[in-house]
Protein backbone atom coordinates (compact mmCIF):
# COMPACT_ATOMS: atom_id res chain seq x y z
CA UNK A 1 0.00 0.00 0.00
CA UNK A 2 3.08 2.38 1.09
CA UNK A 3 4.29 1.70 -2.88
CA UNK A 4 0.92 2.45 -4.14
CA UNK A 5 1.07 6.20 -1.95
CA UNK A 6 4.28 7.03 -3.04
CA UNK A 7 3.44 6.80 -7.16
CA UNK A 8 0.00 8.27 -6.30
CA UNK A 9 1.19 11.21 -4.53
CA UNK A 10 4.21 11.63 -7.30
CA UNK A 11 1.49 11.54 -10.08
CA UNK A 12 -0.07 14.16 -8.17
CA UNK A 13 -3.36 11.82 -7.39
CA UNK A 14 -3.73 13.17 -4.30
CA UNK A 15 -7.35 12.36 -3.70
CA UNK A 16 -6.29 9.15 -3.67
CA UNK A 17 -3.53 9.31 -1.33
CA UNK A 18 -6.31 10.57 1.26
CA UNK A 19 -8.25 7.34 0.38
CA UNK A 20 -5.11 4.98 1.13
CA UNK A 21 -4.04 7.07 3.76
CA UNK A 22 -7.73 6.17 5.29
CA UNK A 23 -7.72 3.01 4.94
CA UNK A 24 -3.96 2.86 6.05
CA UNK A 25 -4.83 4.80 9.32
CA UNK A 26 -8.29 2.52 10.07
CA UNK A 27 -5.95 -0.49 9.51
CA UNK A 28 -3.16 1.67 12.23
CA UNK A 29 -5.38 4.08 14.19
CA UNK A 30 -2.60 3.77 16.91
CA UNK A 31 0.23 4.84 14.13
CA UNK A 32 0.99 8.41 14.28
CA UNK A 33 2.98 9.13 11.23
CA UNK A 34 -0.02 7.64 8.96
CA UNK A 35 -2.14 10.02 10.58
CA UNK A 36 -0.13 12.83 9.99
CA UNK A 37 0.56 12.49 6.36
CA UNK A 38 -3.41 11.92 6.32
CA UNK A 39 -3.84 15.40 8.11
CA UNK A 40 -1.44 16.84 5.89
CA UNK A 41 -2.64 15.10 2.53
CA UNK A 42 -6.42 16.17 3.58
CA UNK A 43 -5.33 19.94 3.84
CA UNK A 44 -3.75 19.69 0.44
CA UNK A 45 -6.85 18.82 -0.79
CA UNK A 46 -8.40 21.92 1.24
CA UNK A 47 -10.21 19.54 3.23
CA UNK A 48 -10.11 21.31 6.10
CA UNK A 49 -12.70 19.59 8.47
CA UNK A 50 -12.10 16.52 8.04
CA UNK A 51 -8.35 17.07 8.75
CA UNK A 52 -9.39 18.85 12.02
CA UNK A 53 -11.20 15.54 12.67
CA UNK A 54 -8.54 13.79 12.07
CA UNK A 55 -6.06 15.47 14.39
CA UNK A 56 -8.55 15.39 17.15
CA UNK A 57 -9.81 11.86 16.91
CA UNK A 58 -5.63 10.77 16.80
CA UNK A 59 -4.78 13.04 20.14
CA UNK A 60 -8.03 11.53 21.58
CA UNK A 61 -7.05 8.29 21.23
CA UNK A 62 -3.51 8.68 21.66
CA UNK A 63 -2.95 11.71 23.97
CA UNK A 64 0.80 10.28 25.17
CA UNK A 65 1.59 10.57 21.34
CA UNK A 66 4.57 13.43 20.92
CA UNK A 67 3.97 13.27 17.19
CA UNK A 68 0.15 13.67 17.90
CA UNK A 69 0.00 16.24 20.07
CA UNK A 70 2.54 18.25 17.69
CA UNK A 71 0.28 17.35 15.00
CA UNK A 72 -2.80 18.89 16.43
CA UNK A 73 -1.43 21.94 17.69
CA UNK A 74 0.46 22.25 14.35
CA UNK A 75 -3.04 22.23 12.69
CA UNK A 76 -4.15 25.28 14.54
CA UNK A 77 -0.93 27.37 14.50
CA UNK A 78 -1.04 26.93 10.68
CA UNK A 79 -4.91 28.39 10.84
CA UNK A 80 -3.99 31.12 13.15
CA UNK A 81 -5.89 29.86 15.85
CA UNK A 82 -2.90 30.57 18.49
CA UNK A 83 -6.03 30.73 21.38
CA UNK A 84 -5.46 26.92 20.78
CA UNK A 85 -2.15 26.23 20.81
CA UNK A 86 -0.95 26.63 24.03
CA UNK A 87 -3.35 24.07 26.05
CA UNK A 88 -2.30 21.51 24.03
CA UNK A 89 1.66 21.99 24.19
CA UNK A 90 2.03 23.70 27.64
CA UNK A 91 3.26 19.91 28.67
CA UNK A 92 5.68 19.13 26.29
CA UNK A 93 8.12 21.06 25.64
CA UNK A 94 10.02 19.29 28.16
CA UNK A 95 9.32 16.18 26.41
CA UNK A 96 9.66 16.98 23.09
CA UNK A 97 13.17 17.89 21.51
CA UNK A 98 11.82 19.39 18.43
CA UNK A 99 12.18 23.50 17.60
CA UNK A 100 8.53 23.25 16.13
CA UNK A 101 7.21 23.01 19.50
CA UNK A 102 8.94 25.84 20.78
CA UNK A 103 8.19 28.11 18.16
CA UNK A 104 4.06 27.40 18.28
CA UNK A 105 4.24 27.95 21.91
CA UNK A 106 6.08 31.16 21.98
CA UNK A 107 4.49 32.41 18.70
CA UNK A 108 1.26 31.55 19.59
CA UNK A 109 1.86 33.02 23.16
CA UNK A 110 3.03 36.29 21.84
CA UNK A 111 0.64 36.37 18.77
CA UNK A 112 -2.29 36.70 22.11
CA UNK A 113 -0.40 39.43 23.55
CA UNK A 114 1.08 37.11 26.71
CA UNK A 115 4.72 38.39 25.85
CA UNK A 116 6.29 37.24 29.25
CA UNK A 117 4.52 33.26 28.59
CA UNK A 118 6.19 33.65 24.87
CA UNK A 119 9.29 34.85 26.74
CA UNK A 120 9.49 31.45 29.27
CA UNK A 121 8.75 29.47 26.40
CA UNK A 122 11.76 30.24 24.38
CA UNK A 123 13.35 30.37 27.76
CA UNK A 124 12.79 26.90 27.88
CA UNK A 125 14.05 25.38 25.07
CA UNK A 126 17.61 27.23 26.10
CA UNK A 127 17.71 25.45 29.26
CA UNK A 128 17.45 21.70 26.48
CA UNK A 129 19.58 23.47 24.27
CA UNK A 130 21.97 26.14 25.84
CA UNK A 131 23.41 27.38 22.04
CA UNK A 132 20.50 26.98 20.26
CA UNK A 133 20.99 30.63 18.36
CA UNK A 134 17.14 30.87 17.46
CA UNK A 135 16.34 30.51 21.34
CA UNK A 136 18.67 33.02 21.81
CA UNK A 137 17.14 35.74 19.01
CA UNK A 138 13.62 35.37 20.31
CA UNK A 139 14.63 35.88 23.87
CA UNK A 140 16.65 39.28 23.29
CA UNK A 141 13.84 40.53 20.69
CA UNK A 142 11.34 39.32 23.23
CA UNK A 143 12.92 40.47 26.05
CA UNK A 144 13.51 44.21 24.18
CA UNK A 145 9.55 44.43 22.74
CA UNK A 146 8.90 43.77 26.96
CA UNK A 147 11.24 46.84 28.04
CA UNK A 148 9.05 48.66 25.56
CA UNK A 149 11.89 48.77 22.83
Amino acid sequence: MTRRLDQCFHAGLFEECTTILRVMSGMHPEDAEISDDLVYMLGNVDRHGEALAEAIRFHKQNPKSLLGTEQLARYYFMRKLYTKVPPILQAVPDKSRTLNVSLMLGRSFEEIGLLKKSLEAWEARLKLFPNDPSAKRHIYRLKKKIAGG
